[in-house]
C-alpha cells in the first residue's frame, strides 16, 4: 500500500433529467423549458400550440399552465415598460417639434415641422397600444 492518493474514478456525463431535453439538472431544464416555450412564440406559435409542443415533449399539463402563466407575465412587464417609453420619446418628438416651429415662426420664416409632430404622435399612439396591450394581457393569443 501506497500512501499516495488515488486519482478519483471518472465520473460519467450525467443522462438528461427528462428525455427529449439537454438539460442535467433540474434547473437546467426548467431554463430551457421557458427558452423553448419563449421562442415557440416569439415564432408567431400561438398558445395553445406551444403547450401541444410542450406536452408532446413530455411536459405536464401543470407545468405548462405555470410556463406559460410566467411567460404571459414577463411578456406584458416588457409590453407596459416600452410603451411607457415610446410615450415619453412620442410626447419629447411632439413638444420638440411644436417647439421648433414656434422658434422659426417667431424669427420670421416660419418652417412648420409636422414631420417631428407627427412622428411624435404616431410613436405615442404605439406606446398606448403597447401600454395597453401589457396591462389587459392580450399577448400571444393563439
Amino acid at each position: 500500500m501506497s500512501d499516495e492518493a488515488q486519482p478519483a474514478p471518472a465520473t460519467p456525463a450525467q443522462p438528461p433529467v427528462k428525455e427529449g431535453w439537454k438539460a442535467t439538472t433540474q434547473q437546467e431544464l426548467v431554463d430551457e423549458i421557458y427558452v423553448y416555450a419563449a421562442n415557440l412564440l416569439n415564432a408567431g406559435s400561438g398558445r395553445p400550440a406551444v403547450e401541444q409542443k410542450l406536452a408532446e415533449r413530455g411536459i405536464d399539463r401543470e407545468s405548462i399552465a405555470v410556463v406559460m402563466k410566467y411567460l404571459f407575465q414577463a411578456r406584458a412587464v416588457v409590453l407596459k415598460k416600452a410603451g411607457l417609453q415610446n410615450m415619453v420619446y412620442g410626447a419629447l418628438w411632439c413638444v420638440a417639434g411644436a417647439f421648433a416651429t414656434m422658434l422659426t415662426s417667431k424669427a420670421g420664416f416660419g418652417v412648420i415641422f409636422w414631420g417631428a409632430v407627427v412622428f411624435g404622435l404616431i410613436q405615442v399612439g404605439r406606446g398606448v397600444s403597447q401600454y395597453f396591450k401589457g396591462m389587459t394581457g392580450k399577448i400571444w393569443q393563439g
